[in-house]
């Protein structure tokens, strides 16, 4: 599977799902369209690299972090309801199939978002990460790629959170590029913690929702570089453009949503909010009383479909 993932499209996973369709693939493995043989519904199968499952260690912590994420019941969170290894050997979570794009589309070619628009989204991740990180699971990779926009009834905008603890998972049996040693992340998102590598707690996750409203408003995630050592230093040491100036005047953001900001990317995780919640209470009072851009998600008829929207599953990012 590792060297030709099309290859085993039609093959059937432990008797139940029979994989129709390769939708992506990337670091952490592939992700099919597959059938639920017996409910007859599509869901989302990842199947990880099968250098994931030789070691037992990585096996140990997959099915721990896959048994916490079946636990999760939050609306903005990705339903995952089953996990495994297949008979080849290799381990799969299956997932609900959703109709979308992850947020990184909406971000292509350095698009600024309406602060409204902003807060709508996040306030959304928010939510989701508040449930996870009350069972203590923490992301460690949150990412546009990982916040899925899809449409739920006739509400668009609706965020679909998408790999909780999948990086840990990946990332334990193994070392790679940090100021000290082993890294869980992706570079232009990761907490200074992260960058050093050492251990993270929820405030790490809020650190990156910093990063990633920064990048909706700005059109541009907080540091530039060429190399993945750069950013890490820049996130270590450096202190962002205010995202006002980047933003322009012509995209004007609030000054208490920009200072919220400021201190989701503070260095110390003590100097950020202490918690989801309390970033969720502080993000709702940020466009009383200033600038702001109206906007509420398009309200669709039943069975409409946004324009562009193309079946996704979940996770068709990877790394």
């Amino acid at each position: 599977m590792d060297t030709s993932e099309q290859a085993i499209v039609g093959m059937t996973v432990q008797g139940r799902y029979r994989l129709d369709e390769l939708l992506g693939k990337g670091g952490y493995g592939a992700v099919y369209r597959a059938k639920h043989l017996k409910m007859g519904n599509d869901v989302a199968l990842k199947v990880l690299h099968a250098s994931h499952s030789q070691s037992e260690e990585i096996v140990k912590r997959f099915e721990l972090e896959a048994q916490r994420s079946c636990t999760l019941r939050h609306p903005n969170t990705i339903r995952v309801f089953d996990f495994g290894r297949a008979d080849n050997g290799q381990l799969f979570l299956a997932m609900e199939f959703l109709a979308g794009a992850p947020l990184s589309a909406e971000l292509k070619h350095g698009r600024k978002m309406a602060p409204s628009r902003v807060v709508y989204i996040i306030s959304q991740v928010l939510r989701a990460l508040a449930e996870a990180h009350a069972v203590g699971l923490v992301h460690r990779d949150l990412k546009p790629d990982n916040i899925f926009l899809t449409q739920i009834g006739n509400e668009e905008d609706f965020v679909k959170v998408l790999d909780f603890g999948i990086a840990k998972v990946v990332n334990s049996g193994g070392t790679g590029l940090t100021l000290t040693g082993a890294v869980i992340g992706t570079p232009k998102y990761m907490s200074p913690e992260q960058c050093y590598g050492r251990d993270v707690d929820h405030r790490s996750d809020l650190y990156a929702v910093g990063c990633i409203m920064y990048h909706m408003l700005a059109g541009r995630p907080p540091f530039l570089a060429d190399e993945p050592m750069a950013y890490l230093l820049q996130h270590a040491h450096e202190a962002p453009p205010d995202v006002r100036e980047l933003a322009g005047a012509d995209h004007p953001i609030p000054t208490g949503l920009a200072e919220l900001i400021t201190k989701l990317l503070s260095k110390e995780p003590s100097a950020r909010f202490e918690s989801a919640e309390a970033t969720l209470a502080a993000l709702q009072t940020c466009l009383t009383g200033d600038v702001t851009w109206d906007y509420m998600p398009t309200v669709r008829g039943p069975g409409a479909v946004s324009p562009g929207a193309t079946p996704a599953p979940t996770g068709t990012t990877f790394g």
